[in-house]
């Protein structure tokens, strides 16, 4: 193995050890951190969010503490500036960060979740009610129509060629509402099963 084949195997394993101790940022729970290694100026770790950064001391087997060299951008994390501490430390505030920002994230798509039944449960309420409506006026228009029917038999028995139109016409009236009412009903049937099937 050369030199530089060494040295990346050596910066990959150092890497992985650092993100072990820091799987997200302490300070604010993010999961983005920028991790420096420089023989001549020092291994720094620097969260990508919050900019908290911090000089990681690492010895042959791996990271042994880190210090605090700068806090997030709003200053929290002031209390540990410039203090070698233990890597298990600063592992067991990611734990609590990472399981804090993880219950927020669960709470939230719990909540989005319910907000979303809510909206399916309103829309259902609506297409239902809208069926109903549709119903009574296609029941309305079968109606007219049977109406129709009988007026335009009632004009043939009459010989009535002015009542005979008149009665044609509203049966065509009488049908071309009743078809519509079907269709408009059938579509609103579909939308309501395709919302019953959601969840």
């Amino acid at each position: 193995m050369s030199e530089e084949d060494k040295k990346d195997w050596l910066t990959r394993y150092y890497e992985s050890n650092v993100r072990e101790y820091f799987p997200v940022c302490p300070l604010c729970g993010h999961e983005e951190l920028d991790i420096e290694f420089s023989f001549l100026e020092g291994d720094f770790l620097t969260c990508k969010r919050c900019a908290a950064t911090w000089h990681l001391y690492i010895g042959i087997t791996g990271l042994k503490w880190a210090e605090l060299t700068l806090p997030t951008r709003g200053g929290y994390g002031r209390h540990l500036l410039n203090q070698k501490i233990d890597c298990k430390y600063w592992k067991e505030m990611c734990r609590e960060k990472f399981t804090i920002g993880r219950g927020l994230e669960e709470a939230k798509s719990v909540d989005i979740k319910i907000l979303k039944e809510a909206e399916r449960e309103e829309k259902v309420k609506r297409v239902k009610k809208k069926i109903k409506a549709l119903k009574e006026k296609a029941k309305d228009a079968q109606g007219d129509l049977e109406r129709a029917r009988y007026d335009l038999e009632r004009a043939r028995y009459d010989k009535d060629p002015n009542e005979l139109e008149r009665a044609y016409e509203e049966l065509e009236r009488a049908q071309e509402e009743l078809e519509r009412c079907q269709e408009e009903l059938e579509r609103e049937i579909k939308k309501l099963n395709s919302l019953l099937e959601q969840y």
